[in-house]
């Protein structure tokens, strides 16, 4: 997977929620997204980012959140009432095991696109030595038929 696909988890904080996180994901820089919400939400006090991680498996790590801080869900969107440092840990070590499971992802494709490189090469080298006995075949068949002429 590629940078494309990169995502971010970020917790963000507001002083008007008090206790409560907003725990969420972007394609785009945890700080632009958190400016971008508080603009469109129109809060008078805007968002801060606290906390954010790069995922490649972003909704993965998002579903492992909200199952292991189900019981800390409150009504509205994506809003925990959850201590910094707790979800802090918890998504960093997400972030361990998402890069993990990334760098075993690239060296299987790594090691596929190898093994695959080499048996185009032996293809390749078959069809030569094809080629090589065609041609050795039919300059035999010719030199047979001159000698017969």
């Amino acid at each position: 997977m590629s940078d494309i696909n990169k995502s971010y988890i970020c917790v963000l904080s507001n002083s008007l929620y008090g206790n409560y996180l907003k725990i969420t994901h972007t394609k785009i820089s945890p700080v632009q997204y958190a400016v971008q919400l508080s603009e469109n939400k129109a809060v008078p006090s805007p968002l801060v980012v606290v906390h954010y991680k790069p995922f490649y498996e972003y909704l993965y790590a998002m579903k492992q959140i909200y199952k292991k801080f189900k019981k800390n869900k409150v009504s509205g969107k994506n809003f925990f009432s959850i201590d910094i440092k707790e979800i802090s840990n918890f998504i960093d070590e997400l972030a361990v095991e998402d890069f993990r499971r990334e760098l075993k992802r690239k060296n299987i494709y790594e090691k596929d696109f190898k093994n695959l490189e080499k048996e185009l090469r032996r293809e390749e080298k078959k069809s030569e030595y094809k080629k090589s006995n065609k041609l050795e075949s039919l300059k035999i068949s010719l030199y047979n038929e001159k000698d017969q002429k």
